[in-house]
């Protein structure tokens, strides 16, 4: 392709040959044709490595990496990331769709909005097997992502609350990444969400601009996560930690903390073993803003030590 990209789409690949082809199909129908897809296979057991060097062999814009040992999907975005040449970034599982004008539609609105990190858009999930039926949220059709644009001041109090948004729907500007750092290779999940949380805590600015046909369409595996839970709470309480040590406002430090009480309680609930239902419920106790919650974690922490 004479030129760089304007577009880089980094799809980090695990076991995933049964979907690359798709996925790849659904770039190749983008309106904007200048985008480059880099495929980083994570040292997959199954011939996904082999299914990528297949079609980069079909398009010169798809480019086949081999990572010798699994790092994870941070790892991995990292990997896509130091070889992309496009200004923009779009970061996608290997399942993942994207709509015909997604590109195209994010790629203008940052190119209105230079000082903006990030453009989202809409998403909607579907069942592996079943992608005529489409939904909002993973688990049902109610709207959960608050929608909002804007700097700081409006972005980060959803963004400490929760997490606004599924990364797929998201195309992010290559210099404010490299400017608050790649995604932490440290964290196995809610890498995305540390991303976002270390751009509006830097003072970028997101916009929020959804179009006809320019949605993402996430694919969901039922069950995938179910044995994953403990690892899932025991990460965004670090990505909690991390805020924590970066937010400047007492009043989103104590929103923070207060969040990550919560789920230091959930975390308890999904250990099988006593000592980390302990561990979590004492760690909730020592950094609970209130004293109520001090006490109320420090007592389930006893309970969970005796039970």
């Amino acid at each position: 392709m004479a030129g760089s990209p304007t577009v880089s789409i980094i799809l980090p690949s695990y076991n995933a040959a049964a979907w690359l082809e798709e996925a790849v199909d659904s770039y190749q129908k983008q309106s904007l044709k200048e985008w480059e897809c880099i495929i980083v296979d994570d040292a997959s057991p199954d011939n996904a490595a082999q299914v990528a060097e297949r079609l980069a062999g079909r398009d010169s814009r798809v480019r086949a990496l081999r990572r010798p040992v699994n790092g994870g999907v941070a790892e991995a975005l990292n990997t896509g990331i130091r070889a992309a040449q496009g200004r923009y970034i779009q970061t996608l599982g290997a399942d993942d769709i994207i709509e015909p004008f997604k590109l195209e539609h994010q790629a203008g609105v940052l190119d209105s909005n230079p000082d903006t990190a990030l453009v989202y858009g809409e998403a909607r999930y579907f069942d592996d097997g079943d992608p005529d039926r489409l939904r909002r949220h993973r688990v049902d059709d109610r709207e959960w992502m608050p929608l909002v644009s804007g700097g700081p001041r409006s972005v980060l109090p959803e963004l400490v609350l929760r997490n606004i948004m599924p990364y797929q729907a998201a195309l992010f500007r290559v210099t404010a990444i490299k400017k608050v750092g790649l995604f932490d290779p440290r964290l196995r999940s809610h890498e995305d969400y540390d991303m976002c949380l270390r751009l509006a805590i830097a003072g970028f600015p997101f916009v929020y601009a959804p179009a006809q046909g320019t949605r993402v369409l996430v694919r969901v595996h039922p069950g995938a996560l179910t044995n994953l839970r403990v690892q899932m709470w025991e990460t965004l309480v670090a990505v909690r930690d991390k805020a924590d040590g970066l937010l400047e406002d007492p009043s989103l430090r104590r929103l923070n903390r207060e969040m990550q009480v919560r789920e230091l309680r959930k975390l308890a609930a999904a250990h099988d073993d006593r000592r980390g239902r302990v561990s979590a419920f004492a760690r909730a106790s020592w950094i609970a803003p209130h004293p109520s919650q001090k006490a109320m974690n420090a007592v389930r922490a006893a309970a969970a030590l005796i039970s």
